[in-house]
């Protein structure tokens, strides 16, 4: 629902683009409207990806895509601030009159724009890259350094420079005229250049978790670190009953490596149902809570009345 409202709400909202452009008078209402109402439809949004983060602590396999998760989550969170909070400031036609153009109009560009298509275009390709690369182990540190680099650096540029430069723009637009707030007699003044210095921290902060993000993807293709470092499995099938074998030296971190032996044997009768048991003997570990353990698993998967496959009974000890 909240996709659908974003969606059509969204493509209206954009009409704030086009108040001074000769366009009638129910063009500006509809996209006063809209622009307006655009914050709604990102609160449910907002609401439905922090559900979604809370998941990823509930399910064991969402935390493999824990950093896709929380880049959508930084979507949400600049669509209500940069698309929400900072375009509901400028996109009313009669505020738009005084600000279009001064440094109010980038502050919502940038923490609109690269906030919100810049953070979900990155969620999607880890999304992606998970896909591409399942074996591999993502290294958090960059992932981390990326994302809180991007988004702290977005802050800055955004509360530093791009702010208060565009209120100092705006006193200037309403007391002397537009002309006189993007004069060079006004921006060269100390203030505001001392004010445009200040995004240099932003910029440089951004730029680091730039270089991280990049880094993290070239070392999936240059020096991936797999999930094991070696694996050995045999299969042996033979009318009814499968026999497998196998040994896992996981690529796991020094504090918990952990290697594991074992093997699989299933017995399948028609369409009656499967037998199995499976036994793992963890052979060497760093964790003394895991080293020597035998884990024993037995499967039971019963179809007591072939002719009606809807009836199943199975259990697993």
């Amino acid at each position: 629902f909240a996709t659908i409202v974003f969606m059509a709400g969204g493509v209206l909202g954009t009409l704030h683009h086009l108040y001074f452009t000769g366009t009638p008078v129910a063009v500006i209402a509809l996209g006063a409207s809209f622009s307006a109402l655009e914050v709604v439809p990102l609160a449910y949004i907002g609401f439905e990806a922090y559900h979604t983060f809370k998941l990823g602590h509930a399910t064991p396999w969402m935390q493999r895509y824990k950093w896709p998760i929380l880049f959508f989550v930084a979507v949400a969170f600049w669509n209500l601030v940069g698309a929400g909070l900072f375009g509901f400031l400028i996109n009313p036609p009669l505020p738009l009159y005084y600000m279009q153009g001064l440094n109010l109009t980038p502050l919502h560009g940038h923490t609109a724009l690269f906030g919100v298509y810049g953070m979900l275009g990155i969620g999607l390709m880890l999304f992606c890259l998970r896909g591409l690369k399942p074996d591999a182990i993502w290294p958090e540190a960059p992932l981390r350094t990326a994302f809180w680099a991007l988004n702290i650096g977005l802050v800055g540029m955004a509360l530093f420079t791009l702010l208060p430069i565009g209120i100092l723009q705006l006193i200037a637009a309403i007391d002397h005229g537009y002309w006189f707030a993007r004069s060079a007699d006004f921006m060269q003044q100390p203030l505001i250049e001392m004010l445009v210095w200040m995004r240099v921290p932003g910029d440089t902060i951004f730029s680091i978790g730039a270089l991280s993000l990049a880094w993290f993807v070239a070392r999936l293709w240059i020096a991936p670190r797999k999930a094991f470092y070696m694996t050995a499995v045999a299969k042996l099938q033979t009318g009814p009953y499968k026999v497998e074998g196998f040994y896992l030296k996981p690529n796991d971190e020094a504090f918990t490596s952990t290697d594991v032996v074992g093997g699989n044997f299933e017995y399948t009768a028609g369409e009656t149902g499967t037998l199995g048991v499976s036994y793992l003997k963890i052979t060497d570990s760093q964790s003394e809570s895991r080293d020597g353990m035998d884990v024993f698993d037995w499967r039971l998967d019963l179809t007591p009345i072939p002719r009606d496959r809807s009836l199943q009974l199975r259990g697993e000890f």
